[in-house]
């Protein structure tokens, strides 16, 4: 009787709300239930199924669990525990969940967990991210018990974020990005956002800001700088792997080279080395698994290469200058020892892949006209000569024999970088002040 009288003090307009949001959870429910069975036939989500579907657990309770979707933003959750771990020394002792939702990533931070753990005591598990199902992710909050939840990015799963509410975990998303695309997406449900959404958003300053404001509301959402231009600092550290095969001539990179660009890239290769035939190359698909298909076309273009995985136990033969990337986490380490650098995902229209690496190792990167989803650096970079961007293949071509030409110290060009890029950091030491607040409130 006192549910019916509290329920009839709260209005029909919430009764209505109530009742659409059983509707869309039991009807979000129902379509990961017929699509569990299919779901798992996929090579990207069979890996780590167990743990996705919490038949594999590490039991909490845990004081931070901090999310990312995959390679690249892994490395922004081991960046956030190392800023906490060295700004802030109760973090000590703490048990900390970190999850990704693929493989690479899930690679990124058992590495990272191993480097941290070796130098303090913090306890960190790495897990694959559970399946948004709610069924799934009322379970996992359970079992996992944390006190604050992170998300790296945008990773707006429904199932988390009601389950959280219900649980009364905050949940904060860091260094927020939506896209247009998204943000048209995301927009139309705004009302469950505005009711379970998160705690806190630090939102790109600009257009990502403005977008998640809308769709949350302008008072849960705060500026700040990328965090990836704090790694800039964290790249400049030397490189862990030492290539003995790459000291007898120049080294180009042609990095994170996406599928839907791979025979426009190998066509290249071939005219540069028409050019170049003095330097070795080293090819990083940005997916491993490609690996196979990019072996595949070396061959058809007559262009003799071997695996970097051989190079362990065997040295480059001198008339082989194509090293295939098949062996994972090596590429940021690649790019200290790089003369010239391509940057891919930028050839074909993907928005582009992470530039600044190579540019924190004093390489000046090289991408294609396609790099919108980096467009948050600003086109400051390429007007100050720090980036260069070229049309087409053909293009290319020509300027990484151009580049192999100038005569550049790394040291000054680094302090370029350093002035350039100087405003723009911060955004790491925002975001870990207020997960230190949570933690410890």
């Amino acid at each position: 009787m006192l549910e019916s009288f509290n329920l009839e003090l709260k209005g029909p307009m919430y009764l209505y709300k109530n009742l659409l949001l059983k509707i869309f959870l039991a009807f979000y429910s129902l379509l990961w239930r017929i699509a569990l069975p299919v779901l798992r036939c996929f090579p990207r989500l069979s890996n780590g199924w167990q743990q996705r579907t919490l038949h594999e657990v590490h039991a909490g309770p845990f004081d931070l669990w901090l999310q990312a979707a995959s390679g690249g933003e892994s490395l922004l959750s081991l960046m956030v525990l190392r800023q906490l771990q060295r700004d802030m020394g109760p973090v000590r002792g703490c048990r900390i969940l970190l999850s990704a939702g693929t493989s690479q990533g899930v690679g990124i931070l058992l590495q990272g967990k191993k480097e941290i753990e070796a130098v303090s005591d913090i306890e960190v598990q790495v897990v694959y991210f559970p399946l948004d199902a709610p069924f799934i992710m009322r379970s996992a909050l359970k079992i996992y018990r944390p006190k604050v939840i992170a998300i790296i990015e945008t990773e707006l799963w429904p199932g988390l974020l009601y389950c959280a509410r219900q649980a009364s975990v905050p949940v904060l998303i860091v260094n927020g990005r939506m896209s247009a695309g998204s943000y048209r997406s995301y927009r139309h449900l705004r009302p469950f956002f505005r009711d379970y959404g998160p705690k806190k958003i630090f939102a790109i300053a600009g257009d990502d800001q403005r977008r998640f404001a809308d769709v949350f509301g302008i008072d849960r959402v705060q500026a700040m700088h990328n965090m990836k231009f704090d790694r800039l600092d964290t790249l400049l550290e030397p490189a862990a792997k030492k290539f003995a095969f790459l000291e007898k001539k120049k080294f180009v990179v042609l990095g994170s080279i996406r599928r839907q660009e791979e025979e426009e890239i190998v066509l290249a290769l071939k005219r540069f080395l028409d050019e170049r035939p003095d330097v070795v190359v080293g090819i990083f698909p940005k997916h491993i698994e490609r690996v196979a298909s990019l072996a595949s076309l070396l061959r058809q273009n007559g262009i003799e290469f071997t695996q970097r995985s051989d190079l362990d136990v065997a040295d480059l033969h001198p008339e082989v200058s194509v090293v295939l990337w098949d062996l994972f986490g090596e590429l940021a380490s690649a790019y200290a020892y790089a003369h010239v650098a391509f940057v891919g995902g930028s050839l074909a229209p993907l928005g582009g892949q992470n530039f600044l690496e190579p540019l924190a190792h004093g390489v000046r990167p090289i991408i294609g006209p396609h790099w919108q989803d980096f467009a948050w650096v600003g086109r400051g970079v390429i007007e100050h000569g720090l980036v260069r961007e070229v049309a087409d293949s053909s293009e290319l071509v020509a300027v990484l024999c151009e580049e192999l030409e100038r005569e550049c110290c790394r040291e000054r060009f680094r302090e370029q970088i350093e002035e350039f890029f100087a405003d723009k950091k911060g955004g790491t030491g925002q975001v870990c002040a207020e997960i230190g607040r949570l933690i410890f409130s």
